[in-house]
C-alpha cells in the first residue's frame, strides 16, 4: 500500500518537472528548433506573386503590399506550421525589418514603413500598400503603419 501511494505521488509530480509539455515540444526536443532550416514564408497575393510578412501582411516586388485584405488570408496559415519562416528581402529599418517591396520596409511582420533607403530601392507609385481596401503610397505619407 505504501509503495502504491509513493508511486502515485511521483506520477503526479512528473508533469511539474518536465521541460516542456508533449503537445508543444518540437520534434527532437526543445533544442532541435535551433537545428531546423529557415524556410521561405508562404506565397500570397494575386497569382501567389508575394510572400507573407506576418499573419495579415502580403508583399511582393511587383505587387506592393496588402494589409488586412483578402490577399492576406493565406498568411494566417503560418501560425499553424511547426517550422519558422524567414521573410524574403534585405534587412532595413531599425527592428529586424525586411525590404518587402521597393521603398517599403516591414518590421517584425506588424509594422509597414515607407522608406527611401538605398537598401530597398526608391519608393514609387508602382509599390502601393493596400490597407483593407484603402490605398496608400509613399507620395502620401512617411508615417509607419501598424496593423
Amino acid at each position: 500500500m505504501h509503495s502504491a501511494c509513493l508511486a502515485l505521488c511521483l506520477l503526479c509530480l512528473v508533469p511539474f518537472t518536465m521541460a516542456c509539455y508533449i503537445q508543444n515540444c518540437p520534434l527532437g526536443g526543445k533544442r532541435s528548433i535551433m537545428d531546423t532550416q529557415m524556410r521561405q514564408c508562404l506565397p500570397c497575393g494575386p497569382d501567389d506573386r508575394g510572400r507573407c510578412f506576418g499573419p495579415r501582411i502580403c508583399c511582393g516586388r511587383d505587387i506592393g503590399c496588402y494589409v488586412g485584405t483578402a490577399e492576406t488570408l493565406g498568411c494566417r496559415g503560418e501560425n499553424y506550421l511547426p517550422s519558422p519562416c524567414e521573410p524574403a528581402g534585405r534587412p532595413c529599418g531599425s527592428e529586424r525589418g525586411k525590404c518587402a517591396s521597393p521603398g517599403i520596409c516591414c518590421d517584425d511582420g506588424y509594422t509597414v514603413k515607407f522608406i527611401d533607403y538605398a537598401s530597398c530601392g526608391p519608393a514609387n507609385i508602382e509599390s502601393p500598400i493596400l490597407f483593407g481596401g484603402l490605398l496608400a503610397s509613399s507620395q502620401e505619407t512617411e508615417t509607419p503603419f501598424s496593423y
